[in-house]
């Protein structure tokens, strides 16, 4: 039966965009995850570019350079997602690190177009991604997470497979090594993507489903520096958004919330702040940012909002989750501020913040508070320990960016 060469390509592209199609819905819903729009993104770039390139009326050595770029800059995509999941903030040239290494070797000479070396090299670079991918899981801390293992497993199991082709290249038919092309090794190739890409996603959403279930059950319990892996890469992201926000001159909301559950606890409470969690993080817009930053705290920054929009977008939530909050005897306080009164040093925004939240603490009820010049001097002995923590971010995003 003669395969269709051009259908298995396709048809792995289909199946790696449906999966990004997957993921984004799933972050969507839990956008404290910036990891799955990380591998969402991944997918979708490995998908739908690679679709387009096969469409593309070049010629066969053309579709495989763009083919082989494509998917060089969706690896570097996955490995940032990974550093994420980690808590390790974003490194954007390395997303751009395997392209570039390719764009280097098809143009600079160095390697005859199609030929066993530059074969390898390609290979080095797959296999090279994967292993850091794999290595980013294995020193990511945190809960235990079943789905851990089954990820580690995967990136150094297909990074040994690249490796090994590295290897098998002059003996094996193109598309997997350099002799003669064979129809059956491009059924080989579809394979070896289909059972990478689908568990992949899978074990990346029973990552997610375990974290946050993690999260919200031991929330309670958890000591204070928990935290401070995942905040210091949100505030890293809070500081790349307010440089593009004053660029462009648009004004820019911080908004710190508080769940104050007093001493009480009741059975309820994991699921209860698990739900409170969801519907913080399905207020926010996908270009905005929302992060779980302490014992009962959130952070969220808003674009193109000023602090009476975030105040009133904050009083519609709390309204929402009203009658939640008064079944476990709970209670939500929220502080905003906005760059057009602090301007965009993030250190200044989050000080602005905390007086607002410190100001909403003092009533006994819900409340949302914007945050104004006169609090200065009333609230600044209440402010958290938050600013100094993101004060000293540069110190331990040196420690843990390596």
């Amino acid at each position: 039966m003669q395969i269709n060469v051009e259908m298995l390509l396709l048809s792995g592209g289909l199946v790696s965009a449906a999966q990004g199609a997957v993921l984004l819905y799933f972050w969507r819903r839990s956008r404290s995850a910036l990891y799955l729009a990380w591998w969402a993104a991944s997918f979708l770039v490995g998908g739908v570019l690679r679709i387009l390139v096969e469409l593309l009326p070049y010629s066969f050595d053309e579709r495989n350079f763009l083919g082989i770029l494509v998917i060089m800059l969706a690896y570097g995509m996955a490995w940032q997602g990974v550093r994420t999941f980690g808590g390790r903030p974003v490194v954007l040239p390395m997303v751009f690190l395997p392209p570039a290494c390719w764009i280097v070797i098809g143009f600079s000479g160095l390697f005859e177009n199609g030929s066993i070396a530059q074969m390898r090299a390609v290979s080095f670079l797959y296999a090279f991604t994967w292993a850091v991918s794999a290595f980013e899981f294995m020193r990511s801390q945190g809960v235990s997470l079943a789905a851990r293992m089954p990820m580690i497993v995967l990136c150094a199991g297909t990074a040994g497979l690249y490796a090994l082709r590295i290897f098998l290249i002059p003996s094996f038919p193109y598309p997997i090594g350099a002799a003669p092309t064979e129809a059956w090794a491009y059924s080989v190739l579809f394979f070896v993507s289909i059972i990478t890409t689908i568990p992949f996603g899978t074990f990346a959403l029973a990552l997610s489903r375990e974290h946050a279930h993690a999260t919200a059950k031991n929330w309670v319990d958890e000591p204070h520096h928990h935290h401070i892996r995942s905040r210091s890469t949100f505030f890293a992201n809070v500081r790349l958004m307010l440089r593009q926000y004053r660029m462009r001159n648009e004004p820019v909301s911080m908004a710190f919330v508080h769940l104050d559950t007093g001493v009480e606890r009741h059975p309820q409470a994991a699921e209860g702040f698990e739900r409170i969690l969801r519907r913080f993080e399905m207020s926010v817009k996908a270009s905005d940012l929302f992060s779980v930053v302490g014992r009962g705290e959130f952070a969220a920054v808003l674009g193109r909002s000023t602090a009476a929009d975030a105040q009133a977008h904050y009083v519609n939530v709390l309204a929402g989750l009203e009658k939640l909050c008064r079944r476990q005897g709970w209670t939500l306080r929220v502080g905003v501020a906005s760059s057009d009164m602090v301007g965009y040093d993030v250190n200044a925004l989050i000080e602005a913040s905390y007086m607002a939240l410190s100001q909403a603490r003092r009533d006994a009820h819900p409340n949302v508070v914007a945050f104004a010049p006169s609090m200065r001097k009333s609230a600044a002995p209440a402010i958290s320990n938050m600013t100094t923590l993101v004060t000293q971010q540069g110190a331990f995003q040196k420690h843990t960016a390596a």
